[in-house]
This record gives C-alpha cells, structure tokens and sequence, in this order.
C-alpha cells in the first residue's frame, strides 16, 4: 500500500474516530480528556499533522462550549505531544480562563509552546504548571514569559525541580512583570541567592499581593532579609514561609550536627535545646513582622477602596485620580488612616 494512502485513511480514521465524541453525550472536561488520550496512547510519536488534527478538534470542543473556562487536567498523564495540542487549541481561545496541567510529564521541551500559548492568547488569568519536570530550564522560559504578559494574574510553580538559578530567571522575570497577583513556589531549593532575588521583587514589583514559598526550609537569615524588604511594599498582603520550626523539624544546617565536635569526635551539645528554641524564636519573631507587614497592606487596601467614594462624596468636583492620590497620601501613616476614617464617618 502506498505509504501516503496509508497515512491518509489512517488520519481519517482517526478523524472518523474523534468526530464521535461531538455526539457523545459527555461532559466537556470527559470529551476533552477522551480526545487526550487518544493522542497519548499511540506506540509511535505523533506527527506535526496529526497533532494540529487534534489541536482543531479540542479547539471545536471548546467553541461548543462557550460556558466553558477552567480546564482542568491534573494528573491526566499528559506529555508534549498532548500539551502541544492544547496548547495549539487555546492560542485563539477567548472564553478558557484558568488552565491546570499540574502534576504531569511536561519537560523543558513543552514551554516553547507554553510561552507561545501566553504571547497569542488573551484571556487566559490563571495557569498550574506545578509538579512538571520544568526544571531551571523551564524556568529561564517562564521568567521570560511573566516579563512581558498582561493578563495572567496567578501563576502556580510549586515543585518543578528549581534551584536557585530557576527561582532568580522567575524572580528576575517578576520584577518587569505589572499583571501577575499571586504566585506560588512551593516546595523548591531555595538558597540565599533566592532569598537575594525575591527581596529585590518585594523591593520593586508594586502589583503582586501574595506569595507562598512552602516547604523552601528559608533559614532565619533568609527570613531576615525578607522582612526587611517588605518594609517598603505596599502591596502584598499574604506571605507564607515554611512551618519547619512550628512542626519541630529542623531545617537549619548548624544544628544537623550537635553532637560532633570541630575536630570530628562526638560530644553531646548540653545547649542544644536552649539554642534551638533561640533560634526557633528569632525565626517567628521576624516571620510575625511580615505578617503584620501584610495585614497593614491588606487594612491600607481596604481603606483605599472606601475612601475614593467617600473623598468624591466631601468634594463632587474631585476628579477620581485626585482622589484616589490624596486617599493614597492619607494613608502614609496610621494616624492619617485615623483621620480618614473619620473622615467616613462624618460622611
């Protein structure tokens, strides 16, 4: 048989094949997956036909549907070839808003279409890539990504295998970035040369409310230097660290090793105890200045939204960027927020 009549019935079986699931009275999500799976149990790659075949029919799917925004596919064994394919259906797609591809078999290999993804399509708000091996490679890409996208607004990285040169490419991708809110890097290395780049994005990036950096083992320098830099910001209102020392396991290095001496003999550290809980109580002490750092930003936010309706109600002929400016000046110190909050009262 000739090789390209071959091929031809073949794809038009496969097209016969996924045409039913149009008229399969399935959900979306089920339609959707059944067409994934077709795509990945295949014994032979993909060709870049056949996945454009299939990117077409998902994006069919989805027009059908027009109600339809969170894709979620979580633990759906997705590879490249099928990432490719939703990603390929997603670029002119208008009503998907949040996309979940945690917890798959994505590699470096899949963020060029990733970041193509981002570049055309405009209403995507949230995107899951947690639990991939993305990798510091992957990450480079994504720091590249977030410098220059507009409408993500949450963006979950927890557990693709950084190190420190993966969390700087996102932090350094964070500080150009004027769009993402939320940002999660859980359970990743972090080193001081981390702690060093995410300070600098507390430091310059005015837009982003919430990071969480879980299960990182951050030392009470890191959390120092944290502290400090959330000084100056005015937007984050949630910070969430490690809880190695609030669940009692030890994540500092200078106590792995309390019974062996300098010159390698072991003696048991009578001051073990007494010097832990010090340390214990450095760490918390300065993990409670960013969480009252992040309640005063999250009461200024608050303030700030009640008060340009009420600057605008004391003064009709105030124009609303006026007002917001002099709500923002009021709110310098907590006695001016007392004063405008009388200033609500009145009103």
């Amino acid at each position: 048989m000739n090789p390209i009549t071959q091929y031809s019935r073949s794809s038009q079986s496969t097209s016969l094949n996924n045409e039913n699931l149009f008229h399969t009275p399935t959900s979306t999500t089920e339609k959707i997956k059944l067409l994934l799976n077709e795509v990945q149990n295949c014994p032979i790659p993909r060709t870049h036909r056949e996945i454009e075949n299939y990117a077409e029919q998902l994006a069919t799917i989805l027009e059908n549907d027009p109600t339809f925004n969170e894709l979620e596919l979580s633990g759906a064994f997705i590879q490249n070839e099928a990432a490719l394919t939703i990603i390929k259906a997603l670029e002119n797609n208008k009503t998907v808003t949040s996309l979940n591809l945690s917890n798959n078999y994505i590699n470096t290999n899949g963020m060029d279409a990733v970041s193509k993804l981002l570049q055309n399509n405009t209403s995507l708000t949230k995107l899951n890539l947690s639990r991939n091996s993305l990798g510091n490679a992957g990450a480079i890409f994504i720091g590249e990504i977030i410098k220059n996208n507009k409408t993500l607004k949450t963006l979950y990285l927890n557990a693709i295998q950084l190190s420190s040169i993966g969390i700087s490419a996102i932090a350094e991708g964070l500080q150009k970035n004027t769009s993402l809110l939320e940002i999660e890097i859980k359970y990743n290395d972090l080193s001081d040369d981390s702690i060093e780049a995410i300070a600098q994005v507390l430091e310059n990036n005015s837009t982003l409310k919430s990071i969480d950096l879980s299960g990182t083992c951050i030392n009470i320098l890191g959390v120092k230097e944290i502290a400090l830099a959330l000084k100056g910001n005015t937007s984050i209102n949630n910070f969430i660290l490690s809880d190695e020392f609030l669940s009692g396991s030890e994540s500092d290095d200078s106590y792995s090793d309390r019974y062996i001496r300098a010159d390698g003999f072991f003696e048991f550290d009578p001051d073990y105890e007494e010097n832990k809980n010090e340390h214990e109580n450095d760490f918390l002490k300065e993990y409670a200045v960013i969480q009252l750092i992040c309640t005063r930003n999250k009461e200024k936010e608050i303030l700030l939204e009640k008060s340009i309706p009420k600057m605008i109600l004391l003064a009709p002929e105030i124009p609303t960027e006026i007002a917001d400016l002099l709500s923002q000046q009021l709110l310098i110190t907590e006695t001016d927020a007392a004063t405008l909050r009388k200033l609500g009262e009145l009103v």
